[in-house]
């Protein structure tokens, strides 16, 4: 099969999953619509599609909630750097040691499979209910699935491929920036998308347990006063950025892959 018959028949094969994704979602709006206006649940519970809408549409013209938006994201963005900072540097020097790797790898796959929710009472005694908490947690949980992946990733970097390039020089930066570095790309990118869903969701949930604002806040809160449409508006906010981001970092990691 000739090249350009392979790439039309990817293409081909992308778009059917597109629209099989695009039914899936129109299916459970359907849904969604049949349950609320036949009455088979309560609006207490699921609000009507149309009037999520309507609250929707009130909340994007308030600056209170676009303030909300701005405290989540910068919180969000604080929080993703210091995993990302802190989980690749770690990572990377316990991956270039065998020793090193053999016995810190198994103990931080342990705490990752712990519900590090637990800590977050501790942390708040420690930073107080504000941004800084919030940002503390995030950073703590993203940072465990960056720095696996960082380790694996260059733990798995072939034998071969060091050797060659210990041929070539003695410098170890640059080894590290012209052979590990690029070898370990499409397995770091892995673990970088992980740390942003659990950065994203540790962030979400630290405010709707305790903050002054935030989107998190502002569910938990429409929550509390009995005000669903508003609340589900809030939540369809948090699943756009949140599917906007994942989308656009799935893209990125095939073409690393290629690269």
């Amino acid at each position: 099969m000739s090249t350009q018959a392979t790439k039309d028949q990817s293409q081909a094969r992308s778009h059917f999953d597109r629209g099989v994704q695009l039914g899936f979602i129109l299916l459970l709006l359907g849904l969604w619509y049949a349950v609320t206006a036949f009455g088979y649940v309560s609006k207490l519970l699921l609000p009507s599609p149309q009037s999520v809408v309507q609250e929707l549409s009130g909340l994007l013209t308030k600056s209170d909630f676009w303030f909300d938006v701005w405290i989540t994201l910068t919180s969000i963005i604080q929080a993703y750097g210091l995993a990302v900072v802190a989980g690749v540097v770690l990572g990377s020097l316990i991956g270039q040691s065998k020793f090193a790797y053999d016995v810190f790898q198994p103990i931080f796959a342990g705490a990752f499979a712990i519900p590090l929710i637990i800590i977050y009472p501790m942390i708040l005694y420690l930073a107080g209910i504000g941004p800084l908490s919030k940002i503390l947690f995030g950073a703590i949980y993203g940072f465990l699935p960056v720095a696996l992946a960082a380790m694996s990733a260059f733990a798995n970097v072939p034998a071969k491929w060091r050797r060659y390039a210990a041929t070539l020089t003695t410098n170890q930066w640059l080894v590290t920036r012209r052979v590990l570095i690029p070898a370990a790309i499409p397995e770091l990118l892995s673990g970088l998308r992980i740390s942003y869903v659990v950065t994203f969701a540790s962030v979400i949930a630290g405010e709707m347990i305790a903050a002054f604002a935030g989107l998190g806040r502002v569910i938990s809160y429409n929550a509390e006063v009995l005000e669903p449409a508003r609340m589900y508006a809030a939540i369809m906010v948090v699943i756009a950025f949140a599917a906007l981001v994942n989308s656009l970092m799935s893209r990125l990691q095939p073409r690393s892959e290629r690269a």
